[in-house]
């Protein structure tokens, strides 16, 4: 049935939903405006964008720096996001001769730019080289490898700094991701079969070097010291340097490990130290202050094998050297101490074959030792440690190793 009102006006329903109507048209209006709206302005932005882009190329072109750096300025200012504008405003500051702008401005190149990790790759260097800023460029290269994880650039940067600075875990670390990854630089197992004891004729230079960036780094302080110390201690001529000097190096060195009690480079510096010495009482004490953090360090495994062998417990002695091979295959020394114990406990045989691998790699590691410069590193040596890495069965060396060599050949 239907109804009507008295007055003869339409139904109250039909006006409610003509209201209805009219509102949502109107914000259907409303609607289309602001994206109509947000699409002109933001091809204003963009035509302002290209237009200012333009107008730097041109400047970029003509090698007007001054006008480069302040449209380039202009830009990222106004966008961010230029890389554009902050590749073109890092080249104006090095033409300055502003090192450190340039660094600075080559980091701020969006990650998602194709040219982001040539400008970080760059950045880097100029922290190493022209700033020598190194944490700053490990720092960048970090950030490569985070972007790019087989960015080979960095890797090789990572290594060669980990290996001079005696961060042992960190190196190790570095070169066997790189080399699952199919990304390590040759040097690389060079630096790997030096690891139980890194020693570089240029380590003290070096980190003096790096030192003068922080003065009061315990990483160059320590890492100096010691490269110093091992340097004089193997001198041909041990009479270059008085027991005056020796006795205040050796002060030296005992003031440094008071002042950094936790650091594991000058721990194993002095562990080792005192296995030369044959003085086992301190070496016990010394591998009892040993902190939760280094707790697998295979050096210092290696060392409780000889401890314990030389306090006559042949079990303790030999499960501390399978436990240093399991955390580092290639480590002769360990090869030879697990011998001592399986000769000593009657397996004469299987002695005989941890021996034989301990010769190999003492010879190898000897001939690595001769190297002037990692990189360039022999493919024949690169063979021997295929071979030697396969006797110890540490497989993922020898098999990168022999694909490597396969490509070289």
């Amino acid at each position: 049935m239907n109804h009507s009102s008295d007055d003869g006006s339409k139904p109250t329903g039909y006006t409610l939903v003509r209201k209805v109507c009219a509102v949502f048209l109107a914000g259907l209006a409303l609607l289309g405006m602001a994206y109509a709206g947000r699409f002109f302005y933001g091809q204003w932005h963009t035509n302002r964008e290209l237009a200012l882009q333009n107008l730097l190329e041109a400047s970029y072109e003509a090698e007007d720096w001054k006008q480069v750096e302040s449209r380039a300025r202009n830009l990222v200012d106004l966008y961010p996001q230029s890389a554009k504008g902050w590749l073109c405003l890092a080249d104006a500051h090095r033409e300055h001769g502003d090192e450190e702008q340039a660094a600075e401005c080559l980091v701020r190149v969006p990650e998602s730019d194709s040219r982001a990790i040539k400008a970080l790759e760059l950045a880097s260097e100029i922290y190493f080289t022209g700033l020598n800023r190194p944490l700053d460029g490990i720092s960048v290269c970090r950030d490569i490898i985070r972007i790019s994880r087989r960015n080979a650039h960095a890797r090789r940067r990572l290594i060669f700094f980990y290996a001079l600075t005696l961060q042992r875990a960190e190196l190790v670390r570095i070169v066997r991701e790189s080399v699952s990854l199919r990304c390590e630089p040759p040097e690389a197992y060079v630096y790997l079969m030096l690891s139980d004891h890194l020693s570089f004729t240029n380590g003290y230079q070096l980190n003096t070097k790096w030192m003068q960036s922080d003065v009061e780094s315990e990483l160059f302080l320590v890492a100096r010291a010691i490269q110093m110390s091992n340097s004089l201690s193997t001198l041909d001529d041990p009479d270059i340097e008085s027991d005056e000097e020796r006795q205040e190096r050796h002060k030296l060195m005992e003031d440094y490990f008071r002042q950094y009690p936790q650091n594991p480079a000058i721990l194993r510096y002095f562990v080792r130290k005192e296995v030369i010495a044959e003085n086992v009482s301190a070496v016990g004490e010394l591998l009892a202050k040993v902190p939760a953090e280094a707790a697998d360090d295979p050096v210092l495994w290696r060392y409780r094998g000889w401890y314990h062998f030389a306090t006559d417990d042949i079990d303790l002695a030999r499960n501390a050297y399978q436990r240093s091979l399991e955390l580092h295959p290639l480590d002769w020394q360990s090869w030879h101490g697990l011998a001592a114990t399986t000769r000593k406990a009657g397996s004469l045989a299987e002695a005989a074959r941890f021996q034989a691998i301990a010769v190999t790699g003492k010879e190898l590691r000897k001939d690595l030792m001769q190297i002037e410069d990692a990189r360039s590193v022999d493919p024949s040596l690169l063979a021997r440690t295929a071979s030697y890495a396969r006797q110890c069965s540490d497989d993922q060396i020898a098999d990168a190793l022999d694909a490597r060599l396969w490509l070289m050949r």
